[in-house]
């Protein structure tokens, strides 16, 4: 008897006597491999559902653009529960913010790093690197920042 190559399934040759076992081998391998996949598919639904909540929400899509403050302390505020924000500069500075909900930190230019604060319409971020870096914090004053947020209205 001879098995497939990648997943060694029985594969019964024309001379081998024709016995139920080895198909009964397959099926409890091809139905072992399904309850896996099945097990895995639920634990990342309900890690889906705890962040982004039950069915029924209806999605929400919030564009838009600010000026940096210089402050160190940017927030965004939505109509909606943002899930996840992304936050670009208007010039071709290769940085960016990407931050989603439960996450409560982000990467930002150079290494540096974001403490994320939700609330429930509204993100609020600070610089918690050595260097303090406005730029990483996409408030670097006078720069204009292009955000993009996606979420639910609950």
């Amino acid at each position: 008897m001879q098995h497939t190559e990648k997943y060694q399934l029985n594969l019964i040759d024309p001379s081998d006597e024709f016995l139920p076992d080895p198909l009964n081998q397959n099926m409890e391998a091809v139905e072992a491999q399904l309850q896996a996949r099945e097990a895995a598919e639920k634990a990342l639904d309900s890690k889906f559902t705890a962040a982004v909540g039950t069915k029924g929400k209806t999605c929400r899509i919030a564009t838009g653009q600010y000026t940096g403050a210089g402050k160190g302390k940017p927030s965004l505020t939505f109509d909606f529960n943002a899930l996840v924000v992304l936050v670009v500069p208007e010039s071709d500075d290769n940085h960016c913010i990407l931050m989603a909900r439960p996450w409560t930190s982000a990467g930002g230019n150079g290494g540096d790093y974001n403490r994320v604060t939700w609330a429930a319409r509204s993100v609020s971020w600070t610089n918690i690197s050595t260097s303090g870096s406005l730029k990483s914090l996409c408030d670097e004053k006078d720069v204009v920042y292009h955000y993009f947020a996606i979420g639910t209205d609950e």
